[in-house]
């Protein structure tokens, strides 16, 4: 649900600065786009089950198993971890 929010406002954003989605290209959000077939919503909404899943799998796999991941699932728990890994340094 995060993820969906994330997206939808920055596209909101986007669309409401004008602001160039890569500078020097033109390329521009537009209320259209939004609810095109090219809306990163619908892209948001259609791959995040998928991706989640090849991640989870990831954290899963034995042959992953000298990394380790951290996993934030909101502000609150970025915040204490950059704090943490902040004092470390």
């Amino acid at each position: 649900m995060r993820t969906l929010y994330q997206a939808t406002r920055r596209a909101i954003y986007r669309i409401i600065s004008q602001k160039e989605l890569w500078p020097e290209t033109g390329n521009r959000e537009g209320i259209g786009r939004l609810f095109s077939h090219d809306s990163i919503i619908l892209w948001t909404i259609h791959s995040y089950p998928r991706i989640r899943k090849r991640y989870t799998s990831y954290m899963k796999d034995p042959k992953f198993a000298h990394i380790e991941f951290v996993r934030l699932r909101n502000p609150r728990e970025r915040d204490l971890f950059l704090k943490e890994i902040g004092e470390q340094a």
